[in-house]
């Protein structure tokens, strides 16, 4: 790469407290087979040594470049870094995870050859010695439009961390906001300036699960509180630039589904029940601005959960607290609450 020109890939990646997994990281990066990048790392404040290590590795390779900043949130981080970079492609990675030899290389073959303007890759999930493939299910490579690759994004059929997604620059246009959920609030926005967006089914990316982030060190109602404020955007989003209006009945099912898992999440924490009250309150009054749906497009158990909430929502709390009858795995978009 000439030094008077700009790199075809900026990947961005904030560093916070990750100091023993970063030269795992940072030694991926240099691994790559396709060499034209520049790593835009910013450290976010970190007080346990990441900061030198960042420095030491900006040291032995130009195409490093290491921001550092007090502690803002890992989405000012991530913007940060977005403002300043100048690649054709965007990608972003996290600092204590680590990726393919041949990450880059693909992405980019299949953004070239199939002139789509995101790709989206599959990945490993990593948990101490256990490493378990997450892939969604399809043909070894899918194109879709702007309202088939919304629609599955937002019904989580497709995954919705942004380490996953390589895209054109123009593409992350809406600011990134939210520290919990940054990519849930962040990606579906960016898609909708998309035109044609790849599914790549190859897991090129290691997800490390690990204790400690933020997501971890969160107690559970807040991290709802701010889920049912981030789904809650997308679909009022959604709804202001008229996307989806031909899946209106699904996005509408699918938005009641969630919230009411909310509350049976909420239901169960292990705070008041004032405090759970004044969430519940909240979330029933954003479900009841909805229309009745039957059964059959909520299920049985869900249609049931929302026939008490709209009647009564301390009858609700009480019961599902009380009983595991309505009990539901969490959904994919809370995996993050295992992150790190």
């Amino acid at each position: 790469m000439s030094k008077d020109m700009n790199e075809k890939v900026s990947i961005i990646s904030a560093v916070y407290q990750v100091k023993p997994y970063l030269p795992q990281f940072l030694d991926s990066i240099l691994a790559q087979s396709f060499r034209d990048w520049k790593l835009y790392l910013v450290d976010d404040g970190s007080t346990d040594g990441g900061s030198a290590v960042c420095d030491d590795y900006a040291q032995r390779d130009r195409r490093i470049m290491v921001i550092h900043q007090k502690n803002q949130g890992l989405a000012l981080a991530r913007q940060h870094a977005l403002d300043v970079c100048t690649g054709e492609y965007i990608y972003f990675a996290d600092s204590d995870d680590w990726l393919e030899p041949n990450l880059l290389q693909r992405m980019m073959e299949t953004m070239e050859q199939q002139q789509s303007d995101v790709v989206i890759i599959d990945y490993y999930c990593n948990t101490g010695d256990k490493q378990t493939c997450c892939h969604t299910h399809g043909k070894h490579i899918e194109n879709l439009s702007t309202a088939e690759a919304l629609l599955r994004i937002y019904c989580d059929r497709i995954p919705c961390y942004m380490w996953t997604y390589m895209m054109k620059r123009n593409i992350p246009q809406e600011r990134i906001y939210c520290d919990i959920f940054e990519d849930h609030s962040t990606i579906l926005k960016w898609m909708s300036h998309a035109k044609r967006i790849t599914l790549l089914h190859e897991p090129l990316y290691h997800y490390r699960q690990r204790p400690g982030s933020i997501l971890h060190s969160t107690g559970s109602l807040k991290i709802n509180t701010t889920l049912f404020r981030v789904v809650l955007d997308r679909y009022d989003f959604l709804r202001r630039n008229h996307l989806l209006e031909e899946h209106q009945k699904k996005v509408d099912a699918y938005t009641i589904h969630v919230f009411l898992k909310l509350c049976k999440d909420i239901s169960r924490s292990n705070v008041s029940f004032h405090e759970k009250m004044k969430v519940v309150h909240d979330i029933r009054r954003a479900i009841k601005a909805f229309p009745w749906y039957s059964p059959v497009s909520l299920g049985t158990k869900y249609y049931l959960r929302q026939c008490i909430m709209r009647v009564s929502p301390k009858a609700f709390i009480r019961v599902i607290d009380a009983t595991s009858l309505f009990s539901k795995p969490i959904p994919k978009l809370k995996r993050k609450l295992r992150r790190k």
